[in-house]
């Protein structure tokens, strides 16, 4: 859901190759902004659950620091990867190239 809000709010038919980095750092910033709303909510205001003591949490949000390595690492390999896979001529660039 993040990653596609983030093509929709600031992708190009080229992306990767334009707005890569803007996209994933739209994913990443809104991930993590996610987890800590989540975990507030959850944890403090729902009392829906509890970390055990064995959880580290960040001092002033509480926050997990699991889940927010999880925002952090898999975006990252996964933007990585779906550059490392994208052809360089997308359709949309082959088809302008024609004209």
């Amino acid at each position: 859901m993040t990653f596609t809000l983030a093509l929709a709010l600031f992708g190009t038919p080229h992306w990767p190759h334009e707005k890569f980095w803007t996209v994933g750092a739209a994913v990443i910033l809104g991930g993590v902004g996610y987890t800590i709303y989540s975990e507030y909510a959850n944890t403090v205001l729902r009392v829906s659950w509890a970390y055990s003591a064995w959880m580290p949490t960040l001092p002033v949000l509480g926050t997990g620091i699991a889940p927010l390595v999880q925002w952090l690492v898999v975006p990252a390999l996964a933007l990585r990867h779906a550059s490392s896979r994208s052809p360089v001529n997308t359709l949309v660039g082959t088809q302008e190239a024609k004209r």
